[in-house]
């Protein structure tokens, strides 16, 4: 497989509906994703504010209870 960049942006949008769909669905795989998500914000390959961190003035971090409803 090539990089995750050479991918065609339709396919790229394919795979991320794929990975939400099964996180969405199960909530096993949904926590397993929020874990990786977590880990790799600790170690970012690179900075990025989203614009919820800008529009808010503030880096808000992912917790533990944010998504257990």
């Amino acid at each position: 497989m090539t990089t995750f960049q050479k991918i065609p942006p339709a396919d790229r949008q394919l795979i991320m509906a794929k990975i939400f769909h099964h996180a969405w669905y199960d909530d096993v795989r949904g926590r397993f994703l929020l874990e990786i998500l977590q880990d790799w914000e600790k170690n970012p390959c690179k900075e990025v504010k989203f614009l919820n961190e800008i529009n808010n003035g503030n880096e808000q971090e992912l917790r533990e209870g944010d998504f257990s409803y």
